[in-house]
């Protein structure tokens, strides 16, 4: 029986990785949505021919929602083989957010209060993914070239 050898002659081999966390506040809440108070000529009714300026009640001070926090990895391998002819990377990333914003399902208000429940950091989502690409590199007579191939 035969035997079967293969030799590849890597030029080059490199991992890469990097991990990081960072903040986020643009979450959609005001400058003041922290404070109470009164919104002053948010309607106008007519009575007995006059407009009278209402007001209303700016809702829960949101007092409890912060930042969100992102997580991010990757990894990613680069090689290059056959005299630099053949070519490529691959790539792996995973990002993670938590404490978005949502709302508590779990606490009932009254109609009669007039607003709900204010944002709170609860909720989390993630997202992942792998990328690989691969090129041939050659030349022909004066002409050199790259074919390449990449799917994610």
């Amino acid at each position: 029986m035969d035997n079967f050898t293969a030799n590849v002659d890597l030029d080059e081999l490199k991992i890469r990785a990097s991990y990081g966390q960072l903040g986020d506040d643009n979450i959609g809440i005001g400058p003041f949505d922290y404070l109470s108070g009164y919104r002053y000529g948010a309607y106008t009714v007519i009575v007995d021919g006059d407009n009278i300026q209402g007001s209303s009640n700016t809702g829960q001070p949101i007092d409890n929602l912060s930042w969100y926090v992102a997580t991010i990895a990757d990894v990613g391998l680069d090689f290059s083989f056959g005299s630099g002819r053949i070519t490529g990377a691959v790539d792996y990333f995973h990002r993670k957010r938590t404490g978005l914003k949502g709302v508590r399902n779990d606490i009932f208000l009254p109609l009669e209060l007039g607003y709900g429940l204010t944002d709170e950091n609860l909720n989390t989502d993630s997202n992942s993914g792998a990328e690989i690409a691969v090129n041939w590199n050659g030349k022909a007579g004066d002409l050199v070239f790259r074919i390449g191939a990449n799917a994610s």
